[in-house]
């Protein structure tokens, strides 16, 4: 067996820390959870989320004493189970040996900010790493089911806007305000919402006039406006997040704490080839880097991951739709 190489590194740390930063936020509901340590593996397409069960209405329970101590009609509760799907997502680079070969043509700048000479290898991974990035931001929140349906099926995770369902807020062409949010608020509370980590996703619009509804600013003769990120309502506390693939005239207010982006581990190959690791959920790779015959004097890798969105159940979050364009 040939020695394990380099080219079986996982790829997750790169995904996690390419792009973004608080100036250029390209993907900050997927950096939110894994901030809070809410990324998961698992072996299989289906994600399995919750599980759905009917109950009854509240009422008075009116049992008599001799009617206690008999054989009581039994109550059955029906359940079924909530799940998703994951997806596949690739890209493949290509680099001439000769380009490869001229590196100190290009000049970077590395995550720790040291000046590098970045070879045309890695320069397209990297680049390839914050398209994938994108691709599941986008999916978080835009994603439209297509169930598994084999090999030749491009099955695709659901995101946030097509799961929620339950409770919605219909704005009618009208801007964001208070009494809306409130609105939301209650109907996700009744549906069963947690608030647990509770995260306001919006666009620029939204996100400036969440700004101006909830700011204060102090008076002062050298500093002048706000910039609120957190706002209070009776429901408590409300992280305002921007969020650029929230689509113009919705917002969405989701429970961080059960959004739980789920990869699944990609086996692991030697120089040769070899698979010595068939998707094991220990060691597997949430993103691979795998070698690509090119077919002549280049360098061709794959990059893929499999991943799709557990969001719990969707009771736990809430959208306003219809909100004001322009």
């Amino acid at each position: 067996m040939a020695a394990l190489t380099r080219d079986a590194a996982n790829y997750i740390s790169e995904l996690i820390t390419v792009g973004g930063g608080i100036a250029n936020p390209t993907a900050p509901l997927f950096d939110l959870c894994a901030g809070v340590g809410n990324l998961r593996r698992q072996k299989g397409m289906a994600i399995a989320m919750s599980v759905l069960s009917t109950s009854s209405n509240a009422t008075q329970a009116v049992i008599t004493e001799a009617a206690s101590g008999a054989a009581i009609t039994a109550t059955n509760y029906a359940t079924s189970q909530l799940s998703n799907i994951m997806q596949i997502m690739q890209r493949t680079v290509d680099v001439t040996a000769v380009k490869e070969a001229a590196s100190g043509e290009i000049e970077g700048v590395s995550l720790l900010g040291q000046p590098v000479i970045m070879n045309g290898i890695d320069l397209q991974l990297m680049k390839a790493l914050e398209d994938i990035k994108m691709d599941i931001e986008f999916s978080l929140i835009n994603g439209t089911y297509v169930a598994d349906g084999g090999s030749a099926v491009a099955s695709s995770t659901t995101g946030l806007l097509e799961a929620i369902t339950a409770s919605i807020e219909t704005a009618g062409d009208a801007d964001i305000t208070k009494a809306f949010l409130n609105s939301l608020l209650t109907k996700m509370s009744s549906a069963g919402a947690k608030f647990i980590n509770p995260i306001i996703l919006c666009g620029d619009r939204e996100q400036i006039i969440l700004n101006d509804l909830y700011g204060f600013a102090t008076q002062s003769n050298v500093v002048g406006g706000t910039n609120v990120s957190k706002i209070w309502t009776s429901k408590g506390l409300f992280q305002v997040v921007y969020e650029p693939m929230m689509p113009a005239g919705s917002l969405v207010v989701a429970d961080l704490a059960y959004l739980k982006p789920t990869f699944m581990p990609l086996p692991v190959t030697i120089g040769s080839g070899e698979i010595i690791n068939v998707g094991n959920l220990a060691s597997g790779l949430d993103v691979a880097v795998y070698n690509k015959s090119s077919g002549g004097a280049s360098i061709a890798r794959i990059v893929q991951t499999v991943m799709g969105l557990n969001y719990g159940n969707e009771a736990l979050h809430g959208k306003i739709t219809g909100l004001k364009i322009e």
